[in-house]
């Protein structure tokens, strides 16, 4: 029996790919993400595509952080779910 929290360290885990981001849903969005940058790409010049990417970088960015600190919250919440779960609160143990 492997130990949960080495697989997780050692990166074996992945809990990304059973998020639900390859869904179908998702798929759709990505495509129609990718028709709306085609269709910007042919309409701006070289200075606004530019500015555009840039734009688009910030957004990807801010979304990765936002990802990460759900992640790290989730991952708390559940922690504490778990301690207070075999700790108890205190409530019962008189």
């Amino acid at each position: 029996m492997t130990n949960i929290i080495s697989e997780f360290w050692y990166g074996n885990l992945r809990p990304l790919e059973n998020s639900g981001i390859d869904s179908h849903e998702m798929r759709e969005i990505e495509k129609l993400v990718s028709k709306s940058y085609h269709r910007l790409e042919a309409l701006l010049d070289e200075k606004q595509l530019i500015l555009f990417e840039k734009y688009a970088d910030n957004m990807n960015e801010n979304l990765c952080l936002a990802e990460e600190r759900a992640f790290c919250d989730g991952f708390s919440l559940g922690a504490s779910l778990m301690a207070e779960a075999f700790c108890g609160s205190g409530r019962f143990l008189g």
